[in-house]
């Protein structure tokens, strides 16, 4: 059982949207406040008392803690906006949490991160949508491989299952993405219309 852990503040149609630099949208639902701690670690608990359960039934709980896209890319915050201490060091701290808890855990903030800093031309992010893009998707999924088979009791399972061969064709040219844009649609009307955006990969 795989499970990725994420920390909503507000409902996707109460949130507030941040226009960064370069046109980067930004939601507050995103946003770990430090108020909320208890009902973290009413999560964590949860989660350790599901893994628990799980053991008794042989099922394997792997809890992946996923990014904020702020945290990625906050060097494309607005103005004056930063980061508090408790949201950069969130992931640390849920790491922990569940570790103390004997909860496996994949880390994605660190893959990427080294991602970006190896090609900052790639995003890992739509600037416009809170989805990743392809490369993000690809970045997270050999992390989580990596992950697996880093654990020997997950290894065993990992090489269990029968291999399936595959390629991955990148296609050079830019492309248009998705529709989701679930950012952008949720701007005031009558604001600037942001254009379809392009992004390799």
């Amino acid at each position: 059982v795989l499970a990725s852990l994420g920390i909503h503040t507000v409902s996707h149609s109460q949130q507030t949207i941040f226009v960064g630099k370069n046109d980067w949208l930004f939601g507050s639902y995103t946003i770990a406040h430090e108020n909320r701690d208890s009902e973290v670690l009413a999560s964590v608990d949860l989660i350790r008392r599901t893994n628990l359960i799980l053991k008794k039934a042989n099922i394997n709980l792997v809890v992946i803690t996923v990014p904020f896209k702020m945290e990625l890319y906050q060097d494309n915050l607005p103005n004056g906006m930063t980061l508090s201490a408790y949201m950069k060091g969130f992931n640390g701290t849920i790491l922990s949490r569940l570790s103390q808890s004997n909860v496996p855990v994949i880390d994605l903030l660190k893959p990427m991160q080294q991602a970006i800093q190896n090609d900052p031309q790639t995003q890992l992010f739509y600037k416009l949508d809170s989805h990743w893009t392809h490369s993000g998707t690809l970045v997270a999924a050999k992390a989580i491989q990596q992950g697996l088979v880093a654990n020997v009791d997950l290894k065993n399972i990992y090489d269990s299952i029968p291999a399936a061969p595959y390629t991955i064709n990148w296609d050079k040219a830019v492309f248009v993405q998705s529709k989701i844009r679930d950012l952008a649609i949720s701007l005031p009307p009558g604001g600037s219309v942001l254009p379809p955006e392009r992004t390799k990969s």
